[in-house]
């Protein structure tokens, strides 16, 4: 079992400890920061939107962007599908050499 360590980061000026396994510590500080500054984005163009609104509005801009990464990422495995289907219909058979 790997050790884990306590790593603390500011979400909207809010510190939050979490604890990670060793070695992820960088990980986690870019991904907090990274999500950060796409809430401070966020409320910069609806600042009428409370903490939790923000969170929830980004988590679901996360989840989309996921879905669009696992579509896009499902087109081209079954273009590789196609191309390969292609290359194995063109080649010589092994049966002739």
């Amino acid at each position: 079992m790997s050790a884990k360590q306590s790593v603390q980061v500011n979400i909207l000026n809010r510190p939050y400890n979490i604890k990670v396994p060793q070695g992820a510590t960088t990980l986690l500080s870019s991904l907090a920061e990274t999500l950060n500054e796409q809430l401070n984005q966020l409320a910069v163009q609806v600042p009428q939107f409370s903490r939790d609104e923000l969170l929830v509005l980004t988590a679901l801009n996360a989840l989309q962007r996921e879905d669009q990464l696992l579509e896009q990422q499902k087109s081209e495995q079954q273009q590789l599908k196609q191309l390969v289907a292609i290359l194995k219909q063109q080649s010589p058979s092994r049966r002739d050499k």
